[in-house]
């Protein structure tokens, strides 16, 4: 990781993620041990809350602006690795990612992402895992829970997340496929914590992403939508 050459960048937007930070960490490391790599953390909180507890010297820690797609453009700012892969703290990825990410960024191929499998024992968070695989490979529009990941170059060359309250990984899907762009889904899926649905009740949580999702698609502004999300989640827009 000293060398010049960086290979991929592992960006990780947090909110109070101080928990689960370090461990999420030390699977990363393994992960990508025999390849050139660096972990970019970008806290969304004013007091820094996760990146203090933070003591790997190895992990480039920053702070922005509260919001996801503020927060994953900062870490893209100060990546240096060819390929971006944005992660989610609760997110797992398989452990043989870096030669299914290199396999799927070939040629024409320039962005991506995994299928999604929710950790949970709940049967209909089961079910939304499998018709989530169903949705990502028929529309090309994967979440970011499947963990996206870019060229480098291509990510700006498309102008980055658009700094949106909400719906930011929906946007940049569709804008990539608008001006043609392939969009490869590994089969190989990452997986996922069940918590955010677990802490806001399972059918509740089901029901406003279904509507969040149909009203975004019929034009209404993030800006309005993020009003559905605070209600409940009190602000925290990263969870």
């Amino acid at each position: 990781m000293l060398n010049m050459t960086v290979e991929f960048s592992i960006i990780i937007p947090v909110l109070n993620e101080e928990k689960i930070i370090n461990s999420l960490i030390e699977k990363l490391h393994s992960i990508f041990s025999s390849t050139e790599y660096e972990i970019i953390v970008v806290d969304g909180s004013i007091a820094k809350t996760t990146i203090g507890v933070i003591d790997d010297k190895r992990v480039i820690k920053t702070s922005s602006a509260t919001g996801r797609a503020i927060q994953m453009n900062k870490g893209a700012e100060l990546a240096k690795g060819d390929i971006l892969i944005f992660l989610h703290a609760d997110t797992l990825l398989p452990k043989d990612s870096p030669t299914l990410i290199k396999n799927a960024l070939k040629g024409s191929i320039k962005v991506g992402s995994f299928d999604l499998l929710i950790d949970t024992k709940y049967k209909i968070l089961q079910l939304i895992s499998k018709t989530s695989r169903l949705r990502s490979r028929i529309t090309k529009v994967p979440y970011g829970d499947q963990v996206h990941f870019f060229t480098r170059r291509f990510f700006f060359d498309v102008g980055r997340y658009k700094e949106i309250p909400i719906m930011e990984d929906v946007e940049i899907m569709k804008r990539i496929k608008r001006i043609g762009g392939r969009v490869f889904i590994i089969k190989t899926p990452a997986i996922t914590s069940d918590r955010r649905w677990v802490k806001d009740g399972l059918i509740y949580g089901i029901l406003r992403n279904a509507l969040l999702t149909v009203l975004y698609f019929l034009g209404v502004s993030p800006e309005k939508l993020v009003s559905l999300y605070y209600r409940k989640n009190k602000g925290d827009i990263n969870d």
